[in-house]
């Protein structure tokens, strides 16, 4: 692949990108998500990624396990350490597109995370409409609030939040606070 400005050019440095990525997620992935992650962000090519990822589970950075028929891929301590000393190898922009795409692949509920929703009455007659994300013992992934004109609405946007995944909020949150989407501001 050629050097350019988005795209990673050297295996290694593929390798390395590779195991930053499952580095920073702290949450196992099945292999579509992560292809599409890293298709998402445009830094590496789907043939130069299933041969890296293929070779560092041969080499034992990246484990698998399966629950429920579903495979999941996830770093192993040696592939930690690797990916903590040469992380500073990948552009901070290849790093932060990364992240963003990851946050529109995870499968959060399959990881235990929940979304409650609350509505609080304001002092000055409005509601409150409180989230709270939670991944189990890891703790808090969103903890925000909105304030709303009346009971009803305040009540629509809770019922659409309970109906929907915690990854489309989650992501949808992650898209406007990281500019992604900025013009529905």
């Amino acid at each position: 692949m050629k050097k350019g400005k988005k795209q990673l050019w050297d295996k290694t440095d593929v390798m390395i990108f590779i195991l930053t990525l499952l580095d920073e997620l702290h949450h196992p992935m099945t292999y579509s998500a992560i292809v599409d992650t890293v298709v998402d962000c445009g830094a590496v090519g789907g043939f130069d990624f299933a041969e890296c990822f293929s070779e560092l589970k041969e080499r034992g950075h990246i484990l698998e396990d399966t629950v429920g028929g579903e495979t999941y891929y996830m770093i192993a301590d040696t592939g930690t350490m690797v990916a903590r000393e040469l992380r500073s190898t990948i552009s901070p922009a290849i790093l932060e597109k990364v992240n963003i795409a990851a946050a529109r692949h995870l499968a959060l509920a399959s990881l235990g995370v929940y979304l409650d929703v609350k509505i609080t009455p304001t002092e000055d007659g409005r509601y409150r409409v409180s989230f709270l994300m939670n991944h189990g013992n890891r703790g808090e992934l969103l903890n925000m609030a909105i304030t709303v004109s009346d009971r009803a609405g305040a009540e629509q946007i809770k019922e659409h939040c309970e109906r929907a995944k915690p990854e489309d909020i989650y992501r949808g949150v992650m898209s406007v606070v990281t500019g992604e989407i900025g013009y529905y501001l």
